[in-house]
């Protein structure tokens, strides 16, 4: 959801990140804490303040605190907007943060088949998309070289080609170039294409 946090950080909005994990069990990490520098650089470039909770890469669903970790979290910002992943994210990591963060609060369907969202970001206006890419690229160690081998990734598509793929698809279906897909627990009815994106904060419960 880089393309969102940009449009927030753009809007004026104070925006705090909480990492759980340092990514320290993921493919292609040659040195300790890469993939922690990665995130940091990107967030930097956005002026977004980091938290990592130093919690076991692989293993957030065994972690018994994590949902009183990410509750501290939240009463110490006191944040208008909390944005988490869905229940049905595939990744065990993903789906554990998301059972733990409680309601309201944003869904954002990252590469989860089958749900239909309720808000799309829309990232075609002023170079989203492109703003976008470059803030993945930030985020080296996750995409193969060329040549290199792709069996390990989901569909053999590195998170590039997936953001594209996905955000491309998530704007055909509001009738725009590119956007970002989210559900919003409490909403529902037509799915809603969000150009302002200050319009966030009006559909919380």
């Amino acid at each position: 959801m880089g393309g969102t946090l940009r449009l927030l950080r753009e809007g004026g909005v104070d925006v705090r990140a909480v990492i759980a994990t340092e990514g320290e069990c993921g493919t292609r990490q040659p040195v300790t804490g890469t993939r922690r520098d990665e995130q940091l650089v990107s967030f930097a470039g956005l002026g977004i303040e980091a938290r990592f909770l130093g919690l076991p890469d692989g293993g957030l669903a065994g972690v018994a605190e994590l949902a009183q970790r990410l509750a501290e979290e939240v009463e110490a910002f006191a944040p208008t907007l909390v944005f988490g992943p869905h229940r049905a994210d595939p990744h065990a990591d993903h789906a554990a943060l998301a059972a733990a963060v409680t309601e309201p609060c944003w869904r954002w369907l990252g590469w989860t088949k089958g749900l239909v969202a309720t808000h799309f970001v829309d990232l075609g206006a002023a170079g989203g998309w492109q703003a976008k890419e470059r803030l993945i690229r930030q985020h080296a160690s996750q995409i193969p070289d060329t040549g290199e081998s792709r069996a390990h990734l989901p569909l053999g598509l590195d998170i590039l080609q997936r953001a594209q793929q996905r955000d491309r698809e998530a704007g055909r279906q509001v009738g725009v170039e590119f956007a970002e897909p989210f559900v919003l627990q409490s909403g529902g009815g037509v799915p809603r294409l969000v150009g302002n994106v200050g319009d966030l904060f009006g559909g919380r419960a």
